[in-house]
């Protein structure tokens, strides 16, 4: 039972360990999270289903749109 509480607690301290190295400051993760936000709601108001079948990656100002879809035209 230990283990499972304190499992969450080791994946806490890596995700805030892993973000304290980032090569950006909190205003770039601000600013990168401000437009992910922004291609998500577009993508949600053309097709909903395209979240699901897209994967949206912002570094630094960067956008990276990866997937599959089914028709082009989309």
């Amino acid at each position: 039972m230990l283990a499972f509480i304190f499992g969450g607690c080791t994946y806490l301290v890596k995700e805030v360990f892993s973000r304290g190295l980032q090569d950006r400051t909190g205003d770039k993760q601000i600013d990168d999270v401000s437009i992910f936000t922004s291609l998500t709601k577009k993508i949600k108001e053309t097709h909903l289903d395209l979240l699901f079948d897209l994967n949206i990656e912002v570094w630094r100002g960067r956008v990276m749109l990866t997937g599959l879809m089914d028709d082009p035209i989309q």
